[in-house]
């Protein structure tokens, strides 16, 4: 049986950040605002520039079992993909789901290659994530969330790598901050800060590929 293939068509329109703009109007320093209202808020430029017309999907790997609960990868796809829809890097994102089913779909005990998931779903470009690490705390005391990927942008009809040039793929390291005020106090209560973290960390994936305001950056090291 074939993988059903599904097209997310996502609308997301941002208001001006007001709030920010009045923190710095408030302030005693009268260049910081002017150079705020002229220039806007300081951008951080996009890794890598998506084909927007090419088909894309967000592959998330975790052979190595570094998640909490297989079900992350989804939390982390979806997320990214929400958020390149949103951003208008790319046009149209094939559900992250459908690559994770057909990578689980056991072939003689071959697993498949990246660009045979992205032919079974239909998809162009591949954005493939390998999970190298997470943790809710780096100490094992505090409350500390951190994330560890390896990112590459496999293009399918070619056969190949597209971004970045190394072959290990480009490191992604995202740290949350702590704040002790949100510190899990039961199994419930981790499972869903650990979603919270999951949703983040897709949101840093994606922000790979946009240009996005620094203050609005996902734990970006």
């Amino acid at each position: 049986m074939g993988v059903r293939q599904k097209r997310i068509w996502l609308g997301c329109v941002f208001g001006v950040q007001i709030a920010l703009v009045a923190a710095w109007l408030a302030g005693c320093n009268i260049v910081a605002p002017a150079f705020y209202i002229i220039h806007g808020p300081e951008k951080v430029p996009a890794q890598h520039e998506l084909e927007k017309e090419r088909p894309t999907v967000v592959f998330v790997d975790d052979r190595a079992n570094r998640l909490p609960r297989r079900t992350m990868r989804q939390t982390i796809g979806e997320a990214a993909q929400a958020s390149l829809l949103s951003e208008k890097a790319v046009e149209d994102v094939i559900d992250t789901r459908g690559a994770l089913s057909a990578a689980s779909v056991d072939r003689a005990g071959q697993a498949l290659s990246i660009v045979d998931i992205g032919k079974a779903v239909g998809a162009e470009i591949v954005i493939y994530a390998v999970v190298d690490g997470f943790t809710m705390s780096a100490d094992g005391q505090s409350y500390s969330p951190e994330a560890l990927l390896r990112v590459k942008v496999i293009d399918v009809t070619a056969d190949k790598r597209v971004w970045p040039n190394e072959k290990e793929g480009y490191p992604l390291s995202l740290k949350f901050p702590p704040r002790t005020s949100d510190v899990p106090k039961t199994a419930a209560e981790l499972r869903v800060a650990e979603e919270d973290v999951g949703r983040l960390v897709g949101l840093g994936l994606a922000q790979l590929f946009v240009e996005y305001e620094r203050t609005q950056g996902a734990g970006r090291q």
